[in-house]
């Protein structure tokens, strides 16, 4: 499996998302182009401090988005380049399961050595339950695995 091509997809696409948001919040933060309301909120008062709001919001949200997920993605940028991937085995306690809006996240949690950890699955084999033993490699910071079942060899006498 190449585990570079997974993981690298995954930075660019953050990467490029976070670019996009920036140069959103940008254009809407200097031009009134993105504030195109009703003319009922245009006329009102309030109408420079609903824009206000609205800029700070996005703001508050692109700050919100670089402090959780981006500088996570920059620490692990150094681990892709140097194909340097944490590998960890362990027993499934839960298998991989959807979880976050419209089920686009993924997670599995594994206990190894005793200690259960959970990580985000990018890539997974077909039909891993709880208790087989899967091979993980992951980054560290932001916990996206490549999950690797290990097959059992059977011995027949």
């Amino acid at each position: 499996m190449d585990y570079l091509s997974v993981f690298n997809k995954y930075l660019i696409l953050n990467y490029f998302a976070f670019i996009f948001l920036s140069g959103w919040v940008l254009f809407n933060w200097m031009s009134d182009m993105g504030f195109d309301m009703s003319d009922k909120i245009k006329n009102s008062s309030n109408y420079t401090q609903i824009k206000l709001s609205i800029r700070l919001f996005m703001l508050v949200f692109m700050l919100f988005y670089f402090i959780v997920v981006m500088i996570p993605v920059i620490k692990d940028t150094s681990y892709v380049k140097n194909k340097q991937y944490l590998i960890d085995t362990g027993n499934v306690y839960e298998g991989v399961s959807d979880h976050g809006a419209f089920g686009l996240f993924r997670h599995i949690i594994v206990t190894v050595n005793g200690q259960e950890y959970k990580y985000q699955v990018l890539f997974a084999d077909e039909n891993i339950l709880e208790g087989d033993e899967v091979q993980i490699n992951y980054l560290p910071n932001t916990t996206w695995a490549v999950v690797k079942k290990i097959e059992k060899e059977i011995y027949f006498k």
